[in-house]
């Protein structure tokens, strides 16, 4: 939790200059600006996927329910 701040002064320093470095190789602000649409909601292909399954005979059909709606509300 300490590195937090850390973290986000140097993503918020190395963004800028990530983007002058693509406009200086003759990246287009469009082409950009398509890049950070398709990060901020990606297709389903680039989502977290998951092998989910259970041992033995410990499952109730409540618990399954509530894994696969927890799993569905997180984005899986």
């Amino acid at each position: 939790m300490k590195y937090t701040f850390f973290y986000c002064i140097s993503l918020s320093m190395l963004l800028p200059f990530c983007s002058s470095c693509l406009m200086a190789q003759g990246v287009s602000p469009e082409t950009l600006q398509s890049l950070s649409e398709k990060f901020a909601a990606p297709s389903d292909d680039y989502r977290p996927h998951v092998w989910w399954h259970w041992l033995g005979s410990n499952f109730r059909k409540e618990g399954i329910t509530k894994d696969l709606e927890a799993m569905k509300e997180s984005g899986i």
